[in-house]
């Protein structure tokens, strides 16, 4: 790729083609380069450049509460390992009988966070953490959402 992340593809034979990414560690899964239709015809002696695809890791360590414990109180703290490179994190929490709080919750510099308002007892709580680097780009996510019990 280039300097700005673009692919220079050349010496095509003229079709029809999709373009699709995956890493080697993805069974199934893989990521369209173009929108539909998802088809690009190239013609003969075509040159096609197509932008950088940005791919982040997925293995960001939550540390507390473990999936499926009981939280210390109801105004829990959430806290996860440090990620390489991050100068913020985002938050994304869940929680069914919340009256719609949850949510998002962005710009956070240290690697907890307490929650900020009361939520109701019995309630099952789904939290993930992204990590950012200081262009914004991500970096890492953890992996799926961790479950935790109001007590």
């Amino acid at each position: 790729s280039d300097a700005e992340g673009n692919y220079t593809i050349t010496g095509i034979p003229a079709g029809d083609y999709n373009f699709m990414t995956k890493t080697p560690d993805q069974k199934d899964e893989t990521r369209w380069l173009k929108p539909e239709p998802w088809v690009i015809k190239i013609a003969a002696g075509q040159t096609v450049t197509m932008e950088d695809v940005h791919v982040w890791k997925h293995d960001l360590l939550l540390i507390s509460p473990a999936h499926g414990a009981t939280a210390s109180s109801k105004t829990p703290t959430l806290s996860w390992k440090a990620y390489p490179g991050a100068v913020e994190y985002m938050l994304a929490m869940e929680c069914p009988m919340g009256a719609g709080k949850g949510g998002h919750k962005h710009g956070i510099t240290t690697t907890q966070w307490t929650v900020d308002f009361v939520l109701y007892s019995s309630d099952n709580c789904d939290w993930q953490i992204t990590a950012r680097a200081a262009s914004g780009q991500i970096l890492a996510v953890s992996p799926g959402y961790r479950r935790f019990i109001v007590p």
